[in-house]
């Protein structure tokens, strides 16, 4: 598929590739593969021309911030999210904004559909796959996404030791952030008709007000 993109010359290639999904590896070893696949998209800036990166879409922070009342808003109005717990969301998310640069941006090469299914093993080689969703935005992203959609939440006590073992305590506060982001940007946009999935993003939200929160500013 060619075409052109803001007046520039594009080719899409799709291929088949090979190799096994890390879904029904141990969950150690999932979440190990998960922080590789996390650092080598982080490395991959250093090897990006600046002339490429001018043509990848991106998200900036303050995007971000200009958008959160509106996604926040629109959760409300369609009943995903209880006005109780949207404030304490949004004054958590106001008690941590010293912890990113609205103004600057740390870009780096983001999935956000970073899930096993989507990272196949082959002669211990990874190969990350679905990166439709793919843009460069603010360091961390995946790690938010991904705690979001994909983690276990039933026993929260291992995902809180890999949290604080996969970032630093300087990163708490942007976590808490872009996982609040995140979480009221599904419920707003979301167009599906799945309660279940309505129920679980909802629940994550307190999650993150209830248990997360406490257990990273101990």
């Amino acid at each position: 598929l060619k075409g052109l993109f803001n007046g520039t010359p594009y080719v899409l290639v799709r291929e088949f590739v090979s190799g096994e999904s890390i879904e029904c590896k141990a969950l150690d070893f999932q979440r190990e593969i998960f922080l590789d696949s996390i650092n080598a998209l982080r490395s991959c800036m250093k090897q990006i021309s600046p002339e490429i990166k001018k043509c990848l879409p991106r998200r900036s922070n303050m995007l971000m911030l200009v958008t959160f009342p509106v996604y926040a808003g629109i959760s409300f109005l369609r009943g995903r999210v209880s006005f109780r717990i949207l404030i304490r969301s949004i004054i958590l998310f106001v008690k941590h904004s010293t912890s990113i640069s609205w103004f600057n941006t740390d870009y780096v090469l983001t999935h956000r559909d970073l899930h096993p299914g989507n990272i196949l093993l082959r002669d211990n080689n990874i190969t990350i796959i679905d990166t439709e969703e793919a843009l460069l935005t603010e360091d961390g992203t995946d790690m938010a996404v991904s705690f979001l959609r994909y983690f276990d939440w039933s026993d929260m006590t291992p995902n809180i030791k890999f949290l604080k073992q996969s970032i630093s305590s300087e990163e708490h506060g942007k976590f808490l952030i872009l996982s609040i982001f995140y979480t009221l940007q599904f419920m707003a946009t979301d167009t599906s008709s799945e309660e279940d999935l309505t129920k679980k993003t909802r629940d994550y939200l307190t999650i993150i007000i209830d248990s997360i929160a406490p257990s990273l500013f101990r």
